[in-house]
């Protein structure tokens, strides 16, 4: 896809976002790769002037560049065998196990052309859903009751920037464990509940150490990842 612009190209990391610089690869040590950065779930190109941008959306792609207005996408690599990719005019892609991607893919992807920058398009958010659509499951039930229009077993008051990454049981306890994170590059609070845990909030480290009782509502800092333990 070729752009006549490009002032602004950020792209999706694990719960966030960074501002790319053209990929220069360095010689200097050992082989190099051919210049892409890692695609985890979008690339953004953004003109500041007319404010507005063009985003590539990908379901498992595993490296993208732009490079004189032209959004590349690479769609297979080579993890055992990178030296090819420096002059690949001069290399055949050699036949070996792990060379090359085997067996058959698909690729889905979405190109969103979207005014205001990629926080204005929600285009995080976007990607999200993309890459976890909505699974629904048919199941057979022997009672008689009824079942409510609506249920969920956790509840999470946050704005949409804020994404609950795991539930899990506590390693030491019974307690459950919550990881949140801030993907919009901007603070947010949210308050969690899930039947039947606890209603005690505190929050951990990744070792679920150190706790400390929150009052109200957990804070969280731009790209900020908290783990919440809900206990008795």
């Amino acid at each position: 896809m070729s752009l006549a612009w490009r002032t602004e190209t950020p792209n999706s990391i694990p719960y966030g976002a960074l501002k790319r610089a053209k990929y220069e690869p360095d010689m200097a040590k050992m082989p190099s790769t051919n210049g892409d950065w890692p695609a985890v779930n979008w690339v953004d190109a953004y003109d500041e002037k007319t404010d507005r941008g063009v985003a590539v959306i990908n379901t498992g792609t595993p490296s993208h560049k732009i490079e004189d207005g032209i959004i590349y996408v690479s769609i297979l690599r080579s993890p055992t065998d990178s030296w090819c990719l420096n002059e690949p005019e001069y290399y055949d892609c050699p036949g070996f196990d792990g060379a090359r991607d085997a067996g058959t893919h698909e690729f889905d992807y979405s190109l969103i052309p979207h005014s205001g920058n990629c926080r204005a398009a929600a285009i995080d958010r976007r990607a999200r859903e993309c890459n976890c659509p909505l699974q629904p499951r048919a199941l057979s039930c022997s009672g008689s009751g009824k079942l409510g229009l609506r249920h969920s077993f956790i509840n999470i008051d946050a704005p949409s920037n804020v994404v609950v990454t795991a539930v899990k049981k506590a390693d030491r306890d019974d307690s459950v464990i919550v990881r949140l994170a801030e993907t919009g590059g901007t603070p947010a609070e949210a308050s969690v509940e899930i039947e039947g845990a606890g209603k005690k909030v505190s929050t951990v480290n990744l070792l679920e150490r150190h706790p400390r009782e929150v009052k109200g509502k957990i804070e969280l800092g731009p790209f900020k990842i908290v783990t919440a333990r809900l206990s008795e």
